[in-house]
């Protein structure tokens, strides 16, 4: 019987926007707050989300565009714009080659940051700035000053790497 960890990576590996190798070459990828960024943490923090019985996004990009800060009811919240490449592998190819990857598509995705990690956003993220993040999808929708429907997806974050690889 698979471990629960090991699971894990595979779900990750198959389901998401970043791979078990991906998250693997992470290790040593950079520091916040003297701890290393590694694949043991972002799993633990996932593992725990879905025990809580939460939906969880992983992502892996590049900001869209610096932190900013927004006022909200709750308090302060920082926005950014996430940009995530989906890549297809040239099947004969080794899929750890960079050059075997071929640029699918990016898809975009509005990010906020609440309560404890918007001064750390605000510090670290800036345009171009390589992002990973566990978070939870928001959706909802209303009708526009248009009288259309329009339906919003964000994703508020739990915790994020900058700089990771």
């Amino acid at each position: 019987m698979k471990s629960e960890k090991l699971k894990m990576q595979e779900s990750m590996k198959s389901e998401s926007q970043i791979s078990a190798v991906e998250i693997t070459s992470m290790e040593g990828a950079g520091k916040r707050k003297n701890q290393e960024i590694d694949s043991e943490s972002i799993i633990a923090l996932v593992q725990e989300l879905l025990e809580k019985g939460k939906s969880v996004v992983l992502l892996k990009g590049n900001a869209g565009r610096d932190a900013e800060t927004v006022p909200n009811t709750e308090g302060q919240l920082a926005k950014f714009t996430l940009a995530v490449n989906q890549f297809v592998f040239n099947k004969e190819a080794d899929p750890t080659d960079e050059g075997s990857r071929i640029k699918k598509e990016t898809q975009w995705y509005d990010i906020e940051v609440r309560r404890g990690k918007v001064a750390q956003a605000l510090e670290q993220v800036h345009k171009g700035s390589r992002i990973i993040l566990v978070g939870q999808l928001r959706r909802r929708s209303y009708i526009n000053k248009l009288g259309q429907t329009v339906n919003d997806t964000k994703v508020i974050v739990n915790d994020f790497w900058v700089g990771a690889a």
